[in-house]
């Protein structure tokens, strides 16, 4: 019986609604991405830029080289490899807190405030890549400005 009811749903009266005159237009091969299970494999020449990118941003933090890095790219993984460096990033954060905390550079905190001057601020997976590259080069930067003075 919910089959049937199924079956013969009510047809919707669509004749009043009005796009301004203008026809939806399709174009073949456009589709929009889902995020659910959606794989962005990118052209070579793309990923080799990216590549590059996160090797000279992100080479001390990386457990890979930069062919693997490279393959990921290719193969469409590159929001697992985003979220695994900012992980990395974290942890590392998160160390680097435990031991200034230890040392005595972090105060203790107050009572009420809990461990939070420990945990770090997450790191944004989306833009972990780009910071670290940018960041990379405006260091050197930097650095050859200072050699003038």
């Amino acid at each position: 019986m919910a089959e049937e009811a199924l079956q013969q749903a009510p047809e919707i009266d669509t004749s009043g609604l009005s796009m301004g005159g203008a026809m939806p237009v399709t174009q073949p091969g456009l589709t929009f991405p889902t995020g659910i299970g959606t794989v962005n494999q990118l052209p070579e020449p793309i990923a080799a830029r990216r590549t590059d990118k996160t090797i000279r941003g992100l080479g001390d933090v990386l457990p890979y080289d930069s062919d693997t890095v490279h393959q990921m790219f290719v193969q469409g993984n590159e929001n697992a490899l985003r979220n695994q460096i900012a992980l990395k990033i974290d942890a590392n954060k998160s160390v680097e807190n435990i031991n200034a905390f230890k040392s005595g550079l972090i105060p203790l905190p107050s009572p009420g405030q809990g461990a939070t001057g420990l945990i770090p601020t997450p790191t944004d997976p989306d833009t972990v890549i780009e910071k670290a590259y940018t960041d990379s080069n405006l260091n050197t930067l930097a650095t050859a400005y200072s050699c003038y003075d």
